[in-house]
């Protein structure tokens, strides 16, 4: 699995090094986002408990589009919307009104606040919070005022108030307050640090080269704690999944992997400054995949191979900057 997705980052690499071939790469792919954005809103409102309306769910969790977890096409969400706005944006900060004659900035607010309606309705916790947080750091770096960062600050409070009053019977707030009831302040009895704290010991127990890629499903059952289910697939954190699956090794290698690609997207995308303003289609793609990257403290999302693979493809994608092209 590593490796196929190792492989298809090297594949995208080279091949958008061209820029036709990156912008085509680019139209693609958030035209595949945007199209199972608008599947999922229309699953939400005339779903018939199957996975495209077709196909039984194996899981007893509310599917949307292809997914049997709505956090997980939430997450998709995560990398198309600050992406997507940020690109409008820069049509109009480079354009003004005119921008909206041409189809690609209509095309992308539209594409982006549906991706964006989408991961709200998908009512996870963490997308919400996350997208959120991205619009937020997308409007302060991109901004080149301090005047215009504080006015930005002020009409985004007004905003998420509004939105939080919006919100208030949806399925985002309900899970949210069954979350607050449940930890009830102590995030220690969250099911999931349960589960992390019960594979520290798998760590302890297999140090250098861990349990095995894949098998973390099979042995954790002998180390979850009475009372706790004994099922778990996966552990909810892709990075503490990865070092008990392949140990201090492959975690020190994954560690090493992500430092050198983001001082890479670092100095590439923002030539070394954050001191003035930022084009924010640039900004916008880098803070979808950071977005994702911190998701995956909470979630697997990188062992769904759809989301994984559109991560890698943008991730790719990133690491070039053409002339002229901010998109």
């Amino acid at each position: 699995w590593y490796l196929a997705l190792l492989m298809a980052f090297l594949m995208v690499g080279r091949r958008a090094a061209l820029p036709e071939r990156c912008t085509l790469y680019k139209v693609v792919l958030l035209a595949n986002i945007t199209l199972l954005a608008l599947t999922g809103i229309l699953q939400l409102f005339y779903d018939n408990g199957k996975l495209l309306w077709i196909r039984e769910s194996s899981q007893a969790l509310r599917a949307i589009g292809p997914y049997v977890n709505p956090n997980h096409f939430a997450g998709m969400m995560e990398l198309a919307v600050p992406w997507l706005l940020g690109y409008c944006w820069w049509r109009f900060r480079k354009a003004g009104v005119q921008a909206f004659k041409e189809p690609q900035a209509p095309i992308a607010l539209g594409a982006g606040l549906l991706c964006m309606v989408a991961g709200i309705l998908a009512a996870s916790k963490m997308a919400a919070a996350l997208m959120v947080a991205a619009l937020l750091v997308l409007i302060l770096l991109s901004l080149q005022t301090v005047r215009s960062r504080i006015i930005a600050v002020l009409v985004a409070a007004v905003i998420l108030t509004g939105l939080a009053v919006g919100l208030r019977n949806t399925e985002l707030v309900r899970r949210i307050d069954d979350f607050s009831s449940a930890t009830a302040g102590n995030l220690g009895q969250y099911e999931r640090v349960v589960a992390w704290n019960a594979a520290l010991p798998m760590v302890a127990d297999y140090p250098a080269t861990g349990v095995g890629f894949g098998a973390f499903g099979h042995v954790f059952t002998s180390y979850v704690p009475p009372g706790e289910p004994g099922l778990w697939a996966h552990l909810h954190n892709d990075y503490l999944e990865v070092i008990v699956e392949g140990g201090l090794v492959a975690g020190l290698l994954l560690l090493s992997l992500m430092w050198l690609y983001w001082v890479r997207v670092y100095r590439v995308q923002f030539r070394g400054s954050l001191t003035s303003a930022i084009a924010p289609a640039r900004l916008g793609m880098v803070l979808g995949l950071a977005s994702l990257t911190v998701h995956g403290l909470v979630d697997f999302n990188h062992q769904i191979p759809g989301n994984a693979l559109m991560y890698i493809a943008i991730a790719a994608i990133a690491l070039h900057r053409h002339a002229g092209d901010e998109s």
